[in-house]
């Protein structure tokens, strides 16, 4: 089973059954950005949080999950992110400079992120974590020269 990662409070751990099984939690894939700035966006003003950010490249949650279900069953959570723990706000613009879009990204402390105050950690994995390969840079510029259909429309006001 794949599943974005809930909020930490959020997290229900299920009760263990006769069959080995486990879940894999990934934390936020970069072609969402573009989604998470429009969603953010009044007007030309984009309004983030500070918290960390860690998102983790498609190609990179293919190989892990393919890895994890070849390997022994465990009962448990198998939490993956990207090699890069970046402030929510800095990513995003990064993302938007990079795709030529011209909002601006600022800072809140007291946005909200699916309904919940992000605090610093509050996106990123505590614990023990399985971390993809890819940055975000190295992201950008496939992504750039190899676009995914799916997130063709990269700037805010073609969302």
């Amino acid at each position: 089973m794949i599943n974005k990662a809930p909020p930490r409070h959020r997290l229900v751990r299920r009760r263990p059954t006769e069959l080995p099984s486990g879940s894999v939690y990934i934390r936020d894939c970069p072609a969402r950005l573009g989604g998470i700035a429009a969603s953010s966006a009044d007007g030309n003003i984009v309004r983030l949080s500070l918290g960390l950010f860690q998102p983790i490249a498609a190609d990179d949650v293919a190989a892990i999950v393919a890895d994890v279900a070849l390997a022994a069953p465990r009962s448990g959570i198998v939490e993956i992110a990207g090699p890069e723990r970046t402030p929510f706000n800095e990513i995003v613009a990064r993302y938007l400079k990079a795709v030529g879009d011209p909002h601006e990204v600022v800072s809140d402390p007291e946005v909200r992120y699916f309904g919940d105050r992000v605090e610093e950690r509050s996106l990123v994995p505590l614990g023990d974590v399985r971390l993809g390969r890819i940055g975000f840079d190295e992201w950008l510029r496939c992504s750039q020269t190899e676009p995914d259909p799916a997130s063709a429309n990269r700037r805010i006001g073609a969302l």
